[in-house]
């Protein structure tokens, strides 16, 4: 059987409080919104993957850094047209091509990446309760 995720996001005081294992993200006013949650996830899961990937070349790394950029589309519904990561690695010896290459690889193994760029079906329940 497949391994699934839970969550839970409640609504307190008009606002998104999601509930990850024992950590609560609140996202009161001025704080990150769901959408920068999303580019957040995609950030990390690519900064993540790249680095497990240049550990297994046995590259040196001393940063990585994942800028995302999510564009939001002029018509209705509102949602994210496009997505742009822009990476800076900091490692020795590393030439431009050989972090393309590792880029291009680590898309594939980064969940995150592929959810997003396949698409997912997405299934909703609803139940009230008395």
């Amino acid at each position: 059987m497949a391994e699934k995720k839970h969550v839970k996001t409640e609504m307190i005081d008009g606002r998104p409080v999601a509930h990850v294992a024992e950590h609560t993200v609140s996202m009161r006013e001025g704080e990150p919104t769901p959408v920068d949650l999303l580019l957040v996830s995609l950030g990390g899961c690519a900064a993540l993957t790249l680095h497990a990937i240049m550990e297994k070349k046995r590259m040196e790394v001393e940063q990585i850094t994942v800028d995302v950029e999510g564009t939001y589309a002029e018509d209705r519904p509102p949602r994210l047209t496009e997505m742009q990561l822009t990476f800076r690695v900091q490692s020795p010896g590393l030439t431009q091509e050989e972090l393309d290459d590792t880029i291009a690889l680590s898309e594939r193994y980064c969940p995150v990446h592929q959810t997003l760029e396949a698409g997912t079906k997405i299934t909703t329940n609803a139940e009230v309760i008395s």
